[in-house]
């Protein structure tokens, strides 16, 4: 499966925990995905944000993650997830 540069996105848990630790899979994921340059920014679901929130708080991030983690979060459309008119059938 190929994602263009126009497609709509939707990021999950673990790759936000990627982008977020900066690690290698979070860098290919940056690069192959371009998930940080894309027109059509990737859509963070308030679900996934409520879960990485509580990993955060599990794994006691510290303010220079979380700091990243907030920025990371600033370029991405949130989306919430609990409103079912926000879904069409």
């Amino acid at each position: 499966m190929s994602i263009g540069d126009s497609d709509l996105s939707a990021i999950d848990t673990s790759a936000l925990v990627h982008w977020v630790r900066q690690d290698s899979t979070g860098k290919f994921l940056l690069e192959r995905y371009g998930l940080d340059q894309r027109a059509e920014r990737p859509i963070l679901s308030t679900i996934v944000e409520g879960e990485i929130r509580a990993l955060a708080r599990f794994w006691k991030w510290g303010p220079v993650k979380l700091e990243v983690l907030e920025e990371i979060q600033g370029e991405l459309v949130r989306f919430d997830a609990g409103h079912h008119e926000d879904v069409q059938a």
